[in-house]
């Protein structure tokens, strides 16, 4: 069967698990994985050519597909010949090989052979064809001993070298621009596109290069965008303290929606596209990005990165794209007292970097997450009945603390517990309520109005065998703690 009839044989049904089936049986098909690589492939396989060019149709070519693809490869996506040469070499390859066969091609360059098949999907049955896209995920910014693919880390904090660069982290969704000849393409971490037609607008302008760009897409918090959130939140249950606190994010000027709204919003169907903008913190060229997926060691370091992106940014000076917030920090203690600050302005934390670090495919141990890790002993004053209708229905939704001053007050989810915590504390609440428990939370914060502290993301860790709480003496003293790592 020839790769046009199998072509045809993958669009008679739509449904994913038929297509799946026949590529499972035509998987030994070396040309067939080929061409579907050269057209999914956009980490290993760039052709450089705007537009098809004018070709003369030829039922009877006598160039084989193989000899096209063989072609194409070896003088276009490696840049061999450039430009009207380019051009002039893909329309006579067209205008040599059937007319079928043209038709694959110039799909293949067009980056869709029209199957309705995503990379996951490709993947799912010839594992790895489809280059996944690198993603640089950051460590842990911790004194304890670390273990990253079976390796012991030595504490990772003593990977930073001062001074570095402490940035916000960013409270969105994930998108990667990818900027060449063809144009520009937005996807998601799992390298899915993403229709974002303002944004992608930004980055046609010329004073972005070509290459790859990484950030978050943040909805603005406006009365245009509340209003659009409102009624929705309206309708669902156990929404009251997310409508509160959007209301006084609202009336207090913070200016972005929280994740668990704004990335709903990016993501529906609905998007309020005048009301996105992109934070972005990494710029890389198509060779570095090509060197991260082979492993290969880069060379710019990060410092010049960022300088190179804040530029461009600046340059292009929209409201649609921002470089991330940053600040140098000459120790470990400057970096806690930020990342406190940015915390109680509702961040989720930080992100510290050497200003030498190369891009890197995979965890890169020169850029480490910041939060504060402060940990307090409480005592349950009691449990929050989960919402009817709910899933903590028959449980609790919540338990609330407090210690016996009364200068701390608040209370963990049931998220923090194991189903077995959970059923435990259930079965067990007059016998723990009054006990003390030990706490981790993020930071100690006193709300506006409030006579009491609250804890930021408190979770538990577990119970006491001890009669006394912390104070809020102690509770400062072991935020400081957290906060002089070095």
């Amino acid at each position: 069967m020839n790769i046009s009839s199998i072509v045809e044989e993958l669009n008679k049904e739509n449904g994913s698990n038929y297509k799946m089936a026949v590529l499972s049986k035509h998987k030994d098909n070396k040309l067939l994985l080929r061409l579907i690589k050269m057209t999914y492939d956009k980490v290993m396989y760039n052709f450089y050519i705007k537009k098809i060019p004018i070709y003369e149709p030829n039922p009877n070519g006598q160039m084989t597909l193989a000899e096209a693809l063989d072609t194409i490869e070896s003088m276009i996506c490696t840049r061999e010949v450039t430009g009207n040469t380019a051009n002039d070499i893909l329309s006579s390859v067209l205008s040599n090989v059937d007319d079928k066969d043209a038709v694959l091609l110039t799909l293949m360059v067009d980056r869709s052979l029209k199957i309705q098949m995503g990379r996951s999907s490709i993947n799912k049955v010839v594992k790895g064809l489809i280059t996944k896209p690198a993603y640089q995920r950051c460590g842990i910014f911790t004194s304890k001993d670390m273990v990253v693919k079976a390796k012991k880390v030595k504490g990772t904090f003593r990977n930073i070298k001062y001074p570095a660069i402490l940035q916000e982290k960013a409270d969105g969704t994930y998108r990667e621009v990818h900027k060449s000849i063809n144009g520009v393409n937005i996807n998601t971490r799992q390298g899915e596109p993403s229709t974002m037609p303002l944004i992608k607008e930004q980055y046609e302008n010329d004073c972005f290069i070509n290459g790859h760009y990484f950030g978050e897409l943040l909805v603005l918090l406006n009365q245009e965008t509340y209003d659009l959130v409102l009624p929705k939140l309206l309708k669902k249950k156990d929404k009251s303290d997310v409508i509160e606190n959007l209301t006084k994010d609202l009336e207090k000027g913070v200016g972005v929606m929280p994740r668990s709204i704004g990335n709903g919003l990016i993501n529906s169907d609905r998007c309020p596209h005048d009301h996105v903008y992109m934070d972005v913190w990494e710029y890389v060229s198509d060779e570095e990005y090509k060197n991260a997926v082979n492993r290969k060691k880069n060379t710019t370091d990060y410092s010049s990165r960022i300088s190179l992106l804040d530029a461009m940014v600046n340059e292009n000076n929209s409201d649609k794209i921002s470089v991330i917030n940053g600040i140098t920090v000459n120790n470990a203690k400057e970096a806690m007292e930020q990342t406190s600050k940015w915390m109680h302005l509702g961040l989720e934390g930080s992100i510290i970097k050497n200003f030498e670090m190369v891009y890197k495919d995979g965890t890169n141990l020169e850029q480490l997450k910041m939060k504060l890790e402060i940990s307090l002993d409480m005592r349950i004053k009691g449990f929050v009945e989960g919402n009817k209708g709910s899933k903590n229905e028959d449980y609790f939704s919540s338990i609330l603390f407090e210690n016996d001053e009364g200068s701390i007050k608040g209370r963990f989810g049931v998220t923090s517990l194991t189903e077995e915590e959970r059923d435990w504390f259930n079965d067990n609440r007059e016998l723990v309520t009054g006990r003390v428990v030990e706490i981790e939370c993020n930071d100690i914060t006193q709300g506006s109005g409030n006579d009491y502290y609250a804890l930021s993301h408190p979770r538990y860790i577990t119970l006491r065998d001890k009669e006394e709480t912390d104070d809020l003496v102690r509770a400062m003293e072991n935020k400081e703690m957290a906060m002089s790592l070095s």
